[in-house]
This record gives C-alpha cells, structure tokens and sequence, in this order.
C-alpha cells in the first residue's frame, strides 16, 4: 500500500467517515504493516503485507455461505507461490471482451471489483491509477497482474471502503453470480455505482445460462462441488442498472 492510498478508502464499518494510517513499516513509500483506524466510530483494521484488510464480517446464514466461499478460495491459494498464469481459451475471450467493453483506459482511474489473482485486472495495465479489491486475501497475496503499483485492498463488494466518484471505469469478473442474494446482487452494483465517476463505466462478466446450459438442465442457481454458490443469467436480462455506462 502506498503512502496516498488512505485518501482514496473509507471506513468498512461507516463508509462515510475517512480512515487514518496509524503508522507502519514504510519501504520505498510503501506501507507493509500497520493500522489504519476510523476516527469516528474507533473501528481499526490492519495492514498486512501491504494490504489494507477492510473485510468485515457479520453473522447470518448470508454471510455463511460468503465466508466458505471466501475459506474455499483462500485454500485454494494457499502456500501457492506468485507465478505467471497461464489463461485458458474461454478466458482469452473474457479477456478480449474486457477489453473492447473498456476501451482506452490511458490516464484513467479504475478498480477492479472481485479481482481474484489479477486474471482479467490485466486489461487495466495504461490506466493512471489501480485499485484491485478482493475478499480472499489468499487471493491478493498471488495477485500477478502486470499492473504498476495497483492497491490492493481486501474487502466486501458489496460494501465497498471507497470514497465517492473516485473511478471512471469498474470492471468485475465473474463475481455477481456468487453473490447470494437478489437484494446483496443490487447492493454490489449499487456500491460500484456509487465510487463511479458521473459518466463512468462499468464493464462485468457473469455467468450465461444458455440454451446448452439449460438442455443439460444445469440449475440455474445452486452450489458448486466446492460449495461456492452460483446464480446464473440469461443475456435478455442483462441492462443498465446504474447511472453510468452499463457493458454486459
């Protein structure tokens, strides 16, 4: 985390309140370790490995099903050592799409909703400035994306510790299908509207229940093998839900 990264987080607890580093080891400019604390409801969350980890967490049957997702992906990254990744064809073309729906990004501030080890962040790589939010921290510890200095914060996408309007495009890969609820789902992409820029983008890929999908009568909603829940969308239902630009 850098030393200006602050400026742009609010606190996960009262997201209108600004968050205070308290210190930390600083390397080059970077902050590895430290706190970060809310001056007004005296919430504290801590940095580590120079990661901001603003992730909370509340109990409900909801935010169950989250956290297995969350020790799911984090096993799965576990004593895993940061190497280039290799993308498979279906993911060449996400990738492709990503980047025709953003376009030229040079100069541009972005965030990455759901960045998981930076697959797709990738397309972000001549934008000014970066921010990569995931809730698996095992996630973010493997982030390899050829990106300069992006921020990586540990948080919940549908609670986003993000100041207002500080992004001209939001891109989000494969996340609103795994989150559980309708209510959370318009929650997640009320959030990215609200850190969106009047005019800004939002560039998502989600899950096509597709004619093949459904003749194989694949649910169109359910649990992985791995216990992960998905929720699957037919194109036709895809439209513009924010007050921004809507790329499906």
């Amino acid at each position: 985390m850098n030393q200006h990264t602050p400026d742009l987080l609010r606190c996960p607890i009262e997201p209108r309140h600004c968050l205070i580093l308290d210190g930390g080891m600083k390397t080059s400019g970077h902050v590895q370790d430290g706190t970060l604390s809310c001056g007004k409801c005296a919430s504290r969350c801590v940095i580590q490995s120079g990661i901001p980890r603003l992730l909370t967490t509340h109990d409900s049957a909801i935010s169950d099903i989250k956290h297995r997702e969350m020790t799911s992906r984090d096993r799965s990254y576990r004593d895993r050592k940061a190497t280039k990744f290799t993308l498979r064809n279906g993911e060449l073309s996400e990738l492709d799409a990503f980047s025709q729906g953003i376009g030229d990004c040079r100069g541009l501030d972005a965030v990455d909703v759901g960045c998981g080890i930076g697959e797709m962040t990738r397309v972000l790589h001549r934008a000014a400035r970066v921010a990569a939010l995931d809730f698996s921290f095992g996630a973010l510890l493997n982030f390899n994306a050829p990106l300069q200095a992006p921020e990586l914060i540990q948080a919940d996408a549908c609670r986003l510790p993000l100041v207002d309007a500080s992004f001209d495009v939001a891109m989000s890969s494969r996340v609103l299908e795994h989150i559980p609820t309708a209510d959370l789902r318009s929650a997640f992409i009320g959030q990215v509207d609200r850190v969106l820029k009047p005019g800004g983008r939002l560039v998502l890929s989600v899950y096509n229940w597709d004619l093949g999908r459904q003749k194989m009568r694949i649910l169109n909603e359910g649990f992985h093998e791995s216990r992960i829940f998905y929720t699957v969308t037919m194109s036709t239902n895809c439209g513009p839900t924010c007050s921004g630009t809507w790329t499906s």
